[in-house]
C-alpha cells in the first residue's frame, strides 16, 4: 500500500473509533503519523475515566443544622445562662462594709486621766452613729494626740484629732494636704475650713487652753456642724 493510501486509511479508522459506541470507554489509542523519508512514529494519548457522581445519590449529605444541632447548642446555651443566674441571685451581696464597733469612750477616758488634757468627746451620738477606731500614742513632734473615727448614718466617715500645744507639722499630718477654703462659726468658735484633693474637708480650730481640735469629715459641712455642736470634755477614768 502506498504511504498516502495508508494515512488515510488509518485516518478513515481513527474516525470510526471516535464514532462508535467504544468511545467514551476509550483508555489508549495508538496513533501513527507518517513522515516522508522516516518510517512511522506512533504516539499514546491517555485518556481517564470520568470521575464518578458524588455523593452518589446525587445529594449532599445532611449538615448538622438540618439535623438541628444549632438549636440543640441554643437550647443548651440557654440553661446554662439560666442556671448561672440562679447561682448569683442565691449569693448575697454586701452593699457595705462596716467595721465593729469600738469603746472610743473608755479610750478617751484613760488618755485624759494619763495625760491630764481635757481631751473631747462627742455626747448623745444617736443610733447609727458608730465608733470604729479610737487610740491615745504620741504623734508628730512627740505629741501626745487622742483621735477616734466614727461612720455616720448614712456611710459616711467623721474623724477626730485633738493636742495640746500643736505644731504646724503636727496640723499638716491629720489634714494630707487640704487647703484653706473658709471658716465658720460653729459652737461659739471659729474654725478653719479646709479642703483636700479628695474634696474632704477639715474644721480646724485652737482653744483658749491651747488645745487645738481637727475635725474631718467625707459627708460635708453638715457633719461636721453636726459633731462639733456634741462635742464635750471627757472625763477621767476612774
Amino acid at each position: 500500500m502506498r504511504p498516502a493510501s495508508l494515512v488515510s486509511h488509518r485516518l478513515a479508522q481513527r474516525k470510526c473509533l471516535l464514532r462508535g459506541p467504544l468511545r467514551s470507554h476509550l483508555r489508549l489509542r495508538r496513533v501513527s503519523a507518517w513522515h516522508p523519508g522516516r518510517p512511522a512514529a506512533s504516539a499514546e494519548v491517555y485518556q481517564s475515566p470520568p470521575p464518578p457522581p458524588w455523593p452518589p445519590s446525587g445529594r449532599r449529605p445532611p449538615s448538622r443544622s438540618s439535623m438541628g444541632g444549632g438549636a440543640n447548642m441554643a437550647r443548651s446555651l440557654l440553661v446554662v445562662l439560666a442556671l448561672v443566674a440562679g447561682l448569683i441571685a442565691l449569693v448575697p451581696r454586701v452593699d457595705s462594709v462596716r467595721q465593729p464597733a469600738v469603746d472610743a469612750a473608755s479610750v478617751v477616758s484613760y488618755a485624759v486621766k494619763d495625760s491630764g488634757t481635757p481631751f473631747s468627746f462627742p455626747a448623745g451620738l444617736p443610733s447609727g452613729w458608730t465608733a470604729t477606731s479610737a487610740r491615745f500614742a504620741t504623734s508628730t513632734d512627740s505629741r501626745p494626740t487622742w483621735q477616734a473615727g466614727w461612720t455616720t448614718p448614712a456611710g459616711q466617715f467623721v474623724g477626730l484629732r485633738q493636742t495640746v500645744d500643736a505644731t504646724p507639722a503636727w496640723v499638716a499630718t491629720g489634714i494630707t494636704g487640704g487647703k484653706v477654703t473658709g471658716s465658720a462659726e460653729v459652737a461659739g468658735r471659729t474654725w478653719e475650713i479646709r479642703t483636700d484633693e479628695r474634696n474632704q474637708l477639715y474644721a480646724v480650730s485652737v482653744s483658749a487652753d491651747k488645745l487645738t481640735t481637727v475635725v474631718s469629715a467625707t459627708g460635708g459641712m453638715d457633719d461636721i456642724r453636726y459633731f462639733i455642736e456634741r462635742l464635750e470634755p471627757a472625763k477621767a477614768a476612774s
